[in-house]
């Protein structure tokens, strides 16, 4: 017959499954350099000063996608700050009463979005949480470009997130004059409650786009 564990004696084995859904969600190669580092610098265009008829550039707004579904629990992409070509991305849950970890991918035009520095909110505390991001190509795919990334306790304890709570922040640089689609890959995205249950849940992007 099978015995069920106490959960405080599961300690062991809630840290391996943390880690088991990061690296799941993260791989485990070495992200490309500059990745998940402080954004580098774009320079745009050569240098050469504007011939008189270049239109400026508006500047960016963005714009989140409407829920599909009706889930009761989502995570959302909002922008927290758009300054010049820069944005501060938040990634935002809610309904959800305690949060053990999360794993997703996040999706975008590589070509025309530079990922920066990425960490985990100050939600999550500094006690027994882990965390990996990592910018990643793929090749073939409308939107190219992934962030993978996984956050998650190592113990049995949860974040409530009933209300919208934010996640993650990602720092982005942009370019370009069209609109910049950004969202999650499907399938690629997780909720995890300290029961170790997957929650089903709506993942929501949004669109930059020039004023």
């Amino acid at each position: 017959m099978m015995t069920t564990l106490p959960w405080r004696s599961r300690p062991a084995i809630i840290m391996a499954f943390v880690m088991a859904l990061l690296l799941a969600a993260c791989g485990d190669s070495q992200p490309p350099a500059g990745s998940d580092a402080a954004v580098a610098d774009s320079q745009s265009g050569d240098g050469a000063t504007p011939t008189p008829d270049t239109k400026p550039l508006g500047a960016w707004t963005f714009t989140p996608d409407a829920p599909q579904g009706g889930q009761a629990t989502s995570v959302d992409i909002v922008a927290a700050s758009i300054e010049g070509d820069k944005a501060t991305l938040e990634l935002r849950v809610r309904g959800v009463a305690q949060l053990q970890g999360v794993a997703f991918r996040l999706r975008y035009d590589a070509a025309r979005v530079s990922i920066g520095t990425t960490e985990r909110a100050s939600a999550w505390g500094a006690q027994q949480v882990v965390d990996r991001f990592a910018a990643r190509d793929a090749p073939g795919e409308k939107l190219d470009g992934e962030l993978w990334g996984g956050i998650g306790y190592l113990g049995p304890r949860g974040l409530a997130a009933s209300a919208q709570t934010v996640l993650a922040r990602v720092q982005v640089t942009l370019s370009g004059a069209d609109p910049i689609h950004v969202d999650f890959r499907p399938a690629h995205n997780v909720l995890l409650t300290p029961e170790l249950r997957s929650l089903p849940a709506e993942w929501l992007g949004g669109t930059f786009s020039r004023k």
